[in-house]
């Protein structure tokens, strides 16, 4: 077994890593320095490593979306959605909602705007949902994610969108200051046009 100082550091590095097995969590996070240093085909073979060694079934998944992330990096871009089309419709929101962002923006980048807005939505939703179902945590972080696609593909209205169901969250949670904050926000793009 790790010491548990070897494991928070793997975990501080890569997020991803806290809920893997040991030796997977090494691997995970050879493959996100990989893909940090630009060499994909690298990051690939080390994701792909740490599925393997990974018994739970979302864990894998999440391992999959993230060799999907180095295969679009490795220009691989069919291969990467052929990988991510059967995960964005997982059953389980943790899987499917980084699935589905990282498809919608494969298909933002290819001009598939439609069906990119609409592979946005459902990853802001699926974020939404695990919020609600306790893993604020990694909820928010995901929604956060989707928020940021939204703005850099220029889809105002589904920001808007993923910000008052967010803003609705947090007054639902009772934390008026985080729901003001996220309203403004909606309120400065409705007046300015831009997410500036």
């Amino acid at each position: 077994a790790w010491p548990p100082r070897a494991k928070a550091a793997l975990a501080k590095a890569f997020p991803a890593a806290a809920d893997l097995p040991d030796e997977a969590a090494v691997w995970a996070t050879v493959g996100f320095w990989r893909l940090n240093r630009n060499e994909p085909q690298a990051a690939v073979t080390a994701f792909k490593r740490a599925e393997t060694g990974t018994p739970d079934p979302d864990a894998r998944g999440r391992l999959k979306v993230w060799q999907a992330k180095a295969l679009v990096a490795a220009d691989q871009t069919a291969v990467a959605t052929a990988l991510l089309a059967p995960l964005a419709d997982s059953p389980s929101p943790s899987v499917a909602a980084p699935a589905a962002a990282a498809l919608g923006a494969i298909k933002l980048q290819a001009g598939a705007v439609k069906l990119a807005r609409t592979l946005l939505e459902k990853a802001a939703d699926l974020a939404l949902a695990r919020i609600l179902d306790g893993d604020e945590g990694k909820g928010i972080d995901k929604l956060r994610e989707a928020h940021a696609r939204f703005a850099h593909g220029g889809d105002l209205p589904g920001l808007m969108r993923a910000l008052r169901n967010e803003a609705d969250y947090w007054a639902a949670k009772g934390d008026a200051a985080q729901a003001d904050a996220i309203r403004q926000r909606v309120t400065r793009i409705e007046t300015q046009g831009s997410d500036g």
